[in-house]
């Protein structure tokens, strides 16, 4: 299993996008501005473009891959923002 998720190209999982229209609950994706990991400049779009429900994207300035742990407080603020927007 580990070959078939880890191989080329990396951490490729090929049904995800298949599964993402069953995602029906509101859905942000947030991102670093200085990604080196997710190399596709359309990769963001692509995911939001195919989940089922409500959905945004943020970007956090100054962050790489782990936007979690390099600024907890702005993902923090983007997903109230959010949250926020929503009915």
């Amino acid at each position: 299993a580990a070959t078939y998720f880890v191989w080329e190209p990396y951490l490729h999982n090929p049904s995800l996008l298949h599964r993402l229209p069953l995602i029906t609950v509101p859905t942000l994706v947030v991102t670093g501005d200085r990604d080196g990991i997710v190399l596709a400049d359309d990769h963001v779009k692509t995911l939001t473009d195919a989940l089922g429900g409500v959905t945004g994207a943020a970007s956090i300035s100054g962050c790489g891959h782990r936007v979690d742990e390099e600024d907890p407080n702005g993902v923090a603020e983007a997903v109230l923002s959010f949250v926020r927007r929503q009915p």
